[in-house]
């Protein structure tokens, strides 16, 4: 799991280890027949070490030479502190997850989040494959899988809203959206999946902490890059990566998808993905 809390002194705002929880607990998880939620119903959730991304290597001339590919930054610290949620409203939902808002309850989580300025969170749950919920299980459950028996959760620091087309140029918004997608190229993460909802906007909003600068440009970017589910790791050069993200970027923001959707739906599927 992890978490974006960071802790305020007098004069500094240090960010703290992404590991700094070792247990999420949500409250009132269950409802029962009547759809009520259950006021003594919770779930804790333990820390795991996360599986490394799906790969994709190349083994010709043009591929990146293994002593140039960039560091892994999983983190090297873990703290075990615990802190208490209660889910709110449905904010996203997509192929392998769905976001809801999470408020912590500070009277029964660890004291120390106390002296933390913590910026409003959600919780990225991931979806069961085959256990969506639809008319269609309910009707024929054996034809599905069985619900799973493990969840995993994500707590991230809310962003802010999906973009509004209007407020800039085709071109500017071309030139901020390759920006943030260059630095994923500069880590060799190649992502097919580009689509209007799959980016939002920078916080903005109350109690959101302010953006940093790119560790890589030093640029503090207004837009986030989202949902990596389709992403592959791979030992490509990052020009080769900016080639095949720009087309893409460039087709969804000429074609304005975010003003056809459809449209959007069958560029992507027409789109290769690299996989084995």
């Amino acid at each position: 799991m992890a978490s974006i809390l960071r802790s305020m002194s007098s004069s500094t705002t240090e960010l703290l280890s992404p590991n700094v929880l070792a247990t999420v607990t949500l409250r009132n998880v269950a409802r029962d027949k009547t759809g009520r939620t259950k006021d003594s119903s919770h779930l804790t959730f333990s820390r795991e070490q996360p599986e490394g991304n799906k790969k994709f290597i190349f083994d010709d001339d043009e591929a990146l030479p293994p002593e140039l590919l960039p560091p892994s930054i999983h983190p090297t610290t873990h703290g075990n502190l615990n802190v208490t949620c209660v889910l709110g409203k449905t904010l996203g939902m997509g192929d392998t997850s769905f976001v809801l808002d999470a408020e912590i309850i500070q009277e029964q989580s660890s004291p120390e989040l106390s002296q933390m300025r913590i910026p409003p969170l959600v919780a990225k749950i991931a979806r069961g494959y085959g256990n969506g919920g639809s008319a269609r299980r309910r009707v024929d459950d054996e034809t599905f899988d069985p619900p799973p028996k493990v969840v995993y959760l994500i707590l991230f620091e809310k962003l802010g809203g999906h973009i509004q087309r209007g407020t800039k140029t085709k071109e500017a918004l071309g030139t901020d959206l390759m920006a943030v997608i260059r630095e994923v190229g500069q880590c060799c993460v190649y992502n097919h999946d580009i689509r209007p909802e799959k980016f939002l906007e920078a916080p903005t909003h109350e109690g959101a902490l302010p953006s940093l600068p790119s560790p890589r440009t030093r640029v503090v970017h207004s837009y986030r890059w989202i949902d990596f589910s389709q992403a592959v790791l791979t030992n490509a050069y990052p020009s080769a990566l900016d080639d095949m993200h720009e087309g893409r970027t460039q087709t969804m923001i000429e074609n304005d998808e975010w003003e056809n959707p459809e449209e959007a739906e069958r560029v992507r599927r027409s789109l290769p993905a690299l996989t084995h």
